[in-house]
């Protein structure tokens, strides 16, 4: 596309996002959010060069040009700042990016019409045009992206105004959402008007957007296709050498971005099922108790159903105790009725004579415990859901910090960040033999209920600037693994997939990998008090294969609590509750083999070793099978490790298979360390090289050479709390 391609503002065919009407609606999708700065940053960059070029060439000294360009370099400069600073679910920030690209996008296109014919008809000057033609159909790009923000934005920060509503609003009936992809968008050069007064975003809206998507993505690849006839060498010989440098930053960016406008795409696709406009949408939502940890970070002792329909939840977020959907007529009827535990899932073992959804997050691979809670909860409550949502204490503890402290009516305690899970836990003990019903809930988890209203409502009318900032916490929750969301559209769980934030543990073959999983078994509240340390030395043999070293060690130190001085049992005796009971499971690839290890009763070979366990319980510990599907595993059971007593250590040694593999000529090696939702877990690897070879240097973060070692003969990875999925790559040369 040249210069008589474009008349101002429209690219070819393709109308160009309005800036009149109703529509200032913002919305910016969360893959977006992820890699819009960057991009961003790189193309203004790009188009801070040319104006500033522009700007001091004899050609452009007309006054209505050069103001242009004067112009150019100010919208770019702000764009540029704008970006840095994200604020991209501000919707004020997305109306004057908008505002300033339309600006740029008319002094792009009047400093190309601009450009002398006897110029324009040298290479080097059709080289300076396709460079001009690039920006102005990323300019447009980014006007579609950020028309699509303004229209969705709104609607999901409405969301958030809508989650303290009264429950006086009926659900709808449940109706499991349709995988259907809906109509591919077809241009419209008039703007839709908007409908966030009223409540409800339409199809209309939904269509909009998938435009908006798909003509940027169209803008994007023929930008690229523009940048393939910029001649590199010819823009520096006339001085043009940063430009180039930044065309180039660019180009490493272009292989990305087909994928990125997958994601885009898949996402606007699935909108109408996500967000209710099809049909209502249900979503089971679980905020987890880490300090009785379970594979997906938590017990599941609070949930609440969420429907949302036309982008609006309805009837808000209210919490109710899990308890009272699974045993509805007590734990005894409960334990009669069943079902019993699978025999697959039997190493957990709480509660054998009733599996329940309470216990059906039996796997740190969310979609595997997501599916097993959705079944599970159809078939208590006859109802079928399209989705899971589970957050930890930590998001809410982020909430709090935004919105301040919180204290319930009848409490005396006043709740803030430090202290949230103590002060829920004092309640849960205070009120522990209550039998009765408070609101439909039971008396134990009135507090949990009053208190997720109190905050709810305090998000609810959160100004928008912290509205920013709590979106920008959920976000980053996604890669903590402190917000996990497992849904039944399988478009954007190929997104969540590919961009790694599915919280699934994938181990394929040629890659090595580990997962330290917990469970506590005992109903305690010891799971955040624990220190756990992963000590692990890997070496290869000549075929290929990692040899594992590793030692685990489990400490239980004396911490008081808000709770401690009433954490007693119920049988009259006022014990104090001192101890904890859980499973460890140590994750590895399929196909991974014990070294020197132990026959199990089922025949089955583990590497784990218990090394030292001394607690009052006979046996004090234990190994036993715990299956995890397509990887293999190793477990043992803790039975009544004390406070402040004896620490815990298991040794396991093994091989992982044919792990290393060679790139560009060099050997590589790939360990991704998977963490388990709500823990702090310390890691200490060390990988030391095959026979005849060295690491190559330099390291790369996070790793670094051992105190006193060589460089090159190993490498460390030290965290003191594993805060995410972490994937080390050593490359190895010599031999």
């Amino acid at each position: 596309m040249g210069a008589d391609d474009v008349d101002g503002h429209e690219a070819d065919d393709y109308p160009a996002p309005s800036r009149k009407g109703g529509r200032r609606k913002a919305g910016h999708l969360p893959l977006r959010a992820r890699n819009y700065s960057v991009k961003v940053v790189i193309v203004l960059a790009l188009l801070s060069v040319i104006v500033g070029f522009c700007c001091t060439q004899s050609t452009l000294q007309v006054v209505n040009v050069a103001y242009a360009a004067y112009d150019a370099r100010a919208q770019v400069s702000a764009l540029e700042a704008m970006a840095k600073g994200g604020n991209f679910t501000d919707t004020s920030h997305l109306t004057e990016m908008q505002t300033r690209l339309v600006a740029l996008n008319d002094d792009l296109f009047r400093l190309q019409s601009a450009i002398p014919s006897q110029v324009a008809s040298t290479s080097t000057g059709a080289s300076l045009n396709h460079t001009l033609t690039t920006a102005l159909d990323l300019v447009q790009a980014g006007r579609y992206g950020v028309d699509a923000a303004l229209i969705l934005v709104p609607h999901l920060k409405g969301m958030l105004s809508d989650v303290g509503a009264s429950a006086a609003a009926t659900p709808a009936p449940t109706a499991t959402a349709s995988n259907t992809a809906t109509a591919q968008p077809t241009p419209t050069a008039a703007p839709i008007p908007g409908n966030v007064a009223s409540g409800g975003l339409t199809m209309d809206d939904v269509t909009r957007v998938q435009q908006d998507i798909a003509f940027a993505g169209v803008l994007v690849q023929r930008a690229l296709m523009e940048r393939q006839y910029v001649n590199d060498s010819q823009l520096r010989s006339i001085g043009l050498g940063s430009i180039v440098s930044i065309l180039q930053k660019l180009d490493s960016v272009a292989p990305k971005l087909p994928t990125y406008l997958g994601y885009a795409n898949n996402i606007v696709a699935a909108l109408p099922d996500l967000l209710g406009i099809t049909q209502p949408a249900h979503y089971l939502f679980f905020d987890m108790d880490s300090d009785e940890m379970r594979p997906t970070g938590g017990f599941l002792g609070n949930y609440a159903l969420i429907t949302v329909q036309n982008g609006r939840l309805i009837g808000g977020i209210h919490l109710l105790d899990t308890l009272r959907l699974d045993c509805p007529g007590g734990l005894d009827r409960c334990a009669a009725a069943g079902p019993p535990i699978p025999q697959q899932y039997a190493w957990l073992n709480v509660f054998p004579q009733s599996f329940r959804m309470r216990d059906a997050n039996i796997s740190p691979d969310l979609p595997t415990s997501a599916r097993l809670i959705m079944q599970k909860y159809q078939q208590e409550s006859g109802r079928a859901v399209d989705g899971v949502i589970m957050i930890t204490p930590e998001i809410i503890r982020d909430i709090l910090k935004i919105t301040g402290p919180l204290k319930a009516d009848g409490y005396d305690l006043v709740v803030n960040a430090q202290n949230l899970q103590d002060v829920i836990h004092y309640y849960h003990i205070a009120d522990r033999g209550n039998q009765t019903t408070v609101d439909g809930n039971s008396a134990r988890k009135a507090f949990d209920a009053q208190l997720g209203s109190l905050l709810l409502h305090k998000v609810a009318t959160l100004s928008a600037s912290q509205q920013g900032l709590l979106m920008k916490e959920i976000l980053a929750g996604f890669g903590t693994k402190d917000v996990q969301v497992y849904l039944n559209n399988s478009r954007v769980e190929s997104v969540l997939n590919s961009m790694h934030i599915d919280s699934t543990i994938p181990m394929p073959p040629g890659m090595d990998g580990i997962m330290l999983s917990d469970t506590n078994v005992g109903a305690t509240y010891y799971s955040r008090d624990m220190e756990e340390t992963v000590t692990d030395t890997i070496t290869f043999d000549s075929q290929g294969n990692a040899l594992h070293d590793m030692t685990v060690t489990y400490a239980l130190p004396h911490i008081q609590h808000i709770y401690t001085s009433i954490y007693g049992d119920n049988n009259g005796h006022g014990n104090l509750y001192t101890w904890y009971s859980g499973v460890v499971r140590m994750i590895v690839p399929d196909g991974s083999t014990p070294l020197n290890g132990d026959y199990l009763p089922d025949g089955s070979l583990t590497a784990m070793r218990i090394e030292q366990c001394n607690t009052p319980f006979t046996p004090s510990c234990g190994l036993l099978p715990a299956p995890e599907p397509g990887h293999v595993v190793w477990a043992a059971r803790i039975n009544n490790m004390q406070v402040d007593g004896q620490t815990l250590i298991f040794h396991m040694m093994w091989t992982a298979p044919n792990v290393l593999k060679t790139v560009d000529g060099k050997t590589q090696y790939n360990l991704q360390i998977y963490k388990q939702a709500g823990t702090h877990i310390a890691y200490d690897i060390t990988i030391i090289p095959p026979s005849m070879r060295q690491i190559a240097l330099p390291l790369t973060n996070p790793l670094r050479t051992p105190a006193g070692a060589t460089p090159g003969a190993s490498v460390q990875f030290i965290s003191p709390s594993l805060v995410k999925d972490t994937l080390l790559t050593v490359t190895f040369v010599g031999g």
